[in-house]
């Protein structure tokens, strides 16, 4: 009974804090230069919590973001966005974890992800989903006739191999294959994390490169990216900053009454209770010849 009363208690004094709305569900993004991705990471970022990376950061960027891009067309832009979009995803920090250019991604490999993602869906985030639903559609067409487990057979008849479609299963094993070993090496939590730091490096790169267009304006027609429902980004900071100074206010009390109620229960023991379309392949194939 006073373990029940405990954790009552503890949900209680803690839910204004929990169920607090984040101020980035309130962020409103131009259909004609987004893409479903983007809807997606900034999903992630609301779901997700322990960021790596904050709200004020995030709202600041896109704050940049927009300034620098509102002279070009929302084509433009929705290109220029999931074009850098696919060169960050291939280009991150698998390398850091795994020999990219001695992956061989084989049917089995491809069964584990599928079921662990059929299993685990819900342990994602929609963003993680859509990730890996895309990355693991990649590799389909090779699996179906498996082609993907006898392409380097020796003992095949090379000549019944296809040199253009070795080619292409072998770039996406060194660009794409490196989020298929990872998601099966990852618990979910570590995945989520994994791909929020994707989401972080994402922006920051966009941030970069924008401010080379911000001096060519190519419509007169300037629109925001990015913006609230009921204003701008600014506004959004401004309102996160009188969140945050009321929550101070709010918290104080509670925290002695949370430390308090801690004491009490040291000593009790308790039992456990859309895949990718055509661009892809182009960009695979362009970062691969520039590589030195």
């Amino acid at each position: 009974m006073k373990l029940i009363f405990l954790c009552i208690f503890l949900i209680v004094s803690q839910s204004s804090y929990c169920q607090t709305k984040s101020i980035l569900s309130e962020i409103e993004i131009n259909p004609q230069a987004s893409h479903q991705f983007i809807n997606l990471m900034i999903l992630d970022l609301i779901e997700l919590p322990n960021k790596i990376y904050n709200d004020r950061e995030f709202l600041e960027d896109l704050i940049v973001i927009n300034e620098n891009l509102k002279g070009q067309p929302p084509e433009a832009i929705k290109t220029f966005m999931l074009s850098e979009l696919y060169k960050i995803l291939f280009n991150f920090e698998q390398s850091k974890l795994v020999d990219v250019d001695n992956i061989y991604i084989s049917s089995s490999n491809l069964d584990l992800a599928e079921e662990k993602l059929r299993n685990n869906s819900k342990l994602l985030t929609k963003f993680s989903n859509f990730l890996m639903s895309d990355m693991i559609e990649n590799f389909a067409p090779f699996k179906k006739d498996n082609y993907i487990n006898n392409y380097l057979n020796t003992a095949l008849d090379q000549s019944k191999v296809d040199p253009s479609k070795k080619k292409k299963i072998m770039l996406l094993n060194k660009h794409v294959g490196p989020w298929i070993i990872i998601f099966n090496q990852f618990s979910s939590k570590q995945f989520k994390f994994f791909g929020q730091g994707y989401i972080k490096h994402y922006f920051k790169t966009i941030k970069h490169l924008s401010k080379f267009f911000k001096f060519q304006k190519f419509t007169t027609v300037e629109i925001d990216i990015f913006r609230s429902k009921d204003g701008t980004i600014s506004d959004l900071i401004a309102k996160l900053d009188e969140q945050k100074a009321n929550q101070v206010i709010k918290e104080e009390p509670q925290e002695n009454k949370v430390d308090t109620a801690k004491k009490d229960v040291e000593n009790i023991t308790v039992e456990p209770a859309d895949a990718a379309d055509g661009k892809i392949d182009e960009i695979i194939k362009n970062l691969d010849q520039k590589k030195p």
